[in-house]
């Protein structure tokens, strides 16, 4: 969580991780500027199946989460528990 202060009476917070799976990995996408016929590429993964993951209609697969991590350059620990460096989950699931 990223505080900014708006004015020396108030802060604002700004979740960084976001709550889901599902909301990191759009996160993501959109972020690197990808869409989602570039994400079918990088991943193998079928649009019509990336656009139920980033909704929560479906569940990922541990291969998901593998393909998403790479595609993405970033840890799979980061995809499931929103975790960047430390904490219980660290070294979970990497490339």
């Amino acid at each position: 969580v990223r505080m900014i202060i708006k004015n020396k009476d108030a802060l604002c917070l700004i979740a960084e991780d976001f709550d889901s799976p599902a909301k990191r990995i759009k996160n993501l996408r959109k972020s690197q500027g990808f869409s989602l016929e570039d994400t079918r590429a990088m991943t193998g993964i079928g649009i019509k199946r990336i656009e139920a993951i980033e909704s929560g209609e479906r569940e990922l697969s541990v291969s998901d989460i593998i393909r998403f991590a790479t595609a993405f350059k970033t840890s799979g620990d980061y995809i499931i528990f929103g975790k960047k460096e430390g904490g219980a989950a660290n070294g979970f699931i990497h490339q």
